[in-house]
């Protein structure tokens, strides 16, 4: 054989060599099994704005809500949840809804349960999913285990999908109150804070409610419909699990802490997280007043 054609063979073996090499790079920066599903294939729905709670399909896990993640080195998405116990080491999937190219990708999901569960076998959670390259996601959901049933598989909006700056963020002082149950009736109390909120420089307050008596109810929709000065959040926690009145079992029996305040908690602060420059956390028969040079920051708010 001619040098000519050594060279020649060489050139070709080469070549296919590193076509190889790059076939297989490329397989591995796809997502989780490259799998890219047809949306009409899936058959799934979006969640509406009236709804709480999504179970998550050969789990007993509730989504709460999905954010976008801006403070990780890649684009992510957080699923915040309320999730068993005996579930921390179950594997699980977030599944994206591309803009755009009306398809779907799935991507493994970094599960974290927090240990402010006080000893109740339900507590809070939340699912980080890196989100895959040339997917911009508005909607997202998750599957456990090696789960591929679409059957009854509902999405969630993603929220926060934009960071705000600080400098712009359009509120400054925001207050989340967890929760309201069995039939909430203190209503000189409650409105007694909301006026010293006012007071203070409170421009937003949100409150999870479970249940309230009908002259609670008329108080909300006063505050919220008329002055836009409240937000209330529906918490049917008791329509999916079996909630305690109180900080610990041997006080108040139940699967979750205190009508699920923890988990309620954690989505008023992500929902605020690009919308108020502070967020506090109390309860309506608590108040927290500025001393000494915190007063400069509500005294922009006070006439």
């Amino acid at each position: 054989m001619s040098s000519w054609r050594r060279r020649k063979w060489s050139f070709l073996v080469l070549t296919l060599l590193l076509f190889s090499i790059v076939m297989v790079m490329i397989s591995l920066l796809q997502p989780e099994r490259a799998n890219r599903l047809k949306r009409e294939a899936c058959g799934c729905s979006v969640r509406s704005d009236s709804e709480t709670f999504t179970r998550v399909p050969g789990s007993r896990t509730l989504l709460i809500n999905a954010f976008g993640e801006h403070r990780t080195p890649a684009a992510s998405v957080r699923l915040l949840g309320i999730v068993p116990g005996e579930e921390r080491s179950l594997r699980s999937r977030c599944v994206f809804c591309c803009q755009g190219d009306g398809e779907m990708a799935t991507a493994t999901a970094l599960r974290t349960t927090h240990r402010s569960d006080y000893f109740f076998p339900y507590g809070t959670g939340d699912f980080l999913c890196l989100i895959p390259p040339g997917c911009e996601p508005r909607f997202v959901g998750l599957l456990s285990g090696d789960s591929v049933d679409f059957t009854n598989f509902t999405l969630l909006p993603v929220l926060n999908r934009a960071p705000v700056e600080r400098p712009r963020l359009p509120l400054r002082f925001t207050l989340c109150i967890a929760n309201m149950f069995n039939s909430y009736d203190n209503v000189l109390q409650f409105v007694q804070a909301m006026e010293l909120y006012r007071l203070l420089g409170i421009q937003r307050v949100i409150v999870y409610k479970t249940s309230c008596s009908a002259t609670m109810d008329t108080v909300l929709d006063y505050y919220s419909r008329k002055s836009g000065f409240l937000q209330v959040r529906p918490w049917p926690i008791d329509a999916f699990l079996k909630p305690s009145s109180s900080w610990t079992p041997s006080l108040g029996p139940g699967q979750i802490h205190y009508y699920g305040q923890i988990p309620s908690s954690n989505d008023c602060l992500y929902r605020s997280m690009y919308q108020s420059r502070y967020v506090l956390m109390h309860d309506a028969d608590e108040v927290i007043l500025p001393a000494g040079m915190a007063q400069l920051y509500f005294s922009d708010f006070w006439g």
